[in-house]
């Protein structure tokens, strides 16, 4: 057996072989990967590979972030409706002092 570690970032290769991985994750039962068998992947009938429950939790939750829009819609929509209702309020000292430390940075 060979283990291989990858430097980061992983390659669009090492990326499709986790997309694979977690495909077959969710493509089997809970308990274990059917047999190979010699006539499909050359090794002995006898070989199985039991999936841990944390793997699956992983490729679920690889599912969700890769379906997820990055938008934390709940708080946009919480956000515009104090704007709207002029009941949101910025503290004018932490923006200011946030604004002066971004043009100190942008200057150096």
């Amino acid at each position: 057996m060979t283990n291989r570690i990858n430097a980061y970032p992983p390659s669009q290769t090492d990326a499709a072989a986790a997309d694979a991985a977690a495909s077959a994750v969710r493509s089997q039962s809970k308990d274990k990967l059917a047999p190979s068998t010699p006539a499909d992947s050359g090794a002995p009938a006898s070989e199985a590979v039991t999936i841990t429950d944390g793997a699956r939790a992983t490729a679920q939750l690889l599912d969700q972030a890769r379906a997820a829009d990055g938008v934390d819609h709940a708080s946009v929509t919480r956000l515009k409706t104090a704007i709207q209702s002029q009941s949101y309020h910025v503290a004018a000292e932490p923006l200011a002092s946030s604004i002066v430390s971004a043009m100190a940075e942008i200057k150096s």
